[in-house]
């Protein structure tokens, strides 16, 4: 929630799902890197390409919380923030993909 005016403004952000836009990507590396032989050169570079994949998410990641945190500063005089425990929500199996998304 925003305050504006002493008017309480509630802006909702989408969460972009990086990982799971990309998740295919990844599955798709890792089984290439499970196939190959242990200390072969082949392994290697399907290494490689699977820590780029991930770098990659982590990259978009990054560069989505900048924009966003750049933008909620630049708008906004007063920023109240609410403290969640990440670590407990995490260990919902059937949360936990989603919550590690965001």
């Amino acid at each position: 929630a925003v305050m504006t005016n002493d008017a309480m403004v509630s802006e909702k952000i989408d969460n972009p799902r990086l990982l799971r836009k990309s998740e295919a990507k990844v599955k798709k590396a890792q089984r290439a890197l499970s196939r190959k032989k242990i200390g072969s050169k082949n392994r290697e570079k399907a290494k490689l390409l699977l820590a780029k994949k991930h770098e990659k998410i982590a990259n978009q990641r990054k560069d989505f919380l900048h924009k966003l945190s750049r933008r909620i500063v630049d708008e906004n005089q007063v920023i109240v923030v609410e403290t969640l425990k990440s670590s407990n929500i995490m260990k919902n199996r059937r949360l936990a993909k989603s919550v590690g998304d965001v």
